[in-house]
């Protein structure tokens, strides 16, 4: 079973390529970090399923959000030995540098082939 502290390793490092990827519009590379049959729930859209799904999701909010900072994980938790969750808050901002507004994401990784990938997020912002 993975300890807590590599629990948290994974989960940041997950965290951190998911921002870096989004941050500079690499929308390809940013759904690998997907399971095949994930699934993303993006505010205002409609529930996208699997990597094709979760792209368009992405790009639709990349276009008013420009770069999304998250905050360190509140909380962590293991669903069983392969399904992991974490809660984060963060702030987004539009193409201009301007805070748009905070919000809080809730995303459940799942280990496939000894790597944890997204298996499911839900975006939502504080308006």
């Amino acid at each position: 079973m993975t300890s807590t502290e590599d629990l948290n390793a994974i989960i940041l490092a997950v965290q951190r390529k998911w921002t870096s990827l989004y941050n500079v519009g690499n929308i390809r590379m940013l759904v690998e970090l997907y399971c095949p049959d994930g699934k993303a729930m993006m505010p205002g859209q409609a529930a996208k399923q699997g990597r094709e799904g979760i792209s368009v999701a992405l790009s639709e909010m990349r276009k008013k959000i420009a770069s999304y900072h998250p905050h360190a994980p509140d909380e962590i938790g293991r669903i069983d030995e392969n399904m992991v969750f974490f809660s984060s808050g963060f702030t987004c901002y539009n193409p201009d540098g301007e805070p748009l507004y905070p919000g809080k994401g809730l995303f459940l990784l799942k280990k496939v082939d000894g790597e944890y990938l997204l298996y499911a997020d839900c975006i939502n912002y504080n308006v």
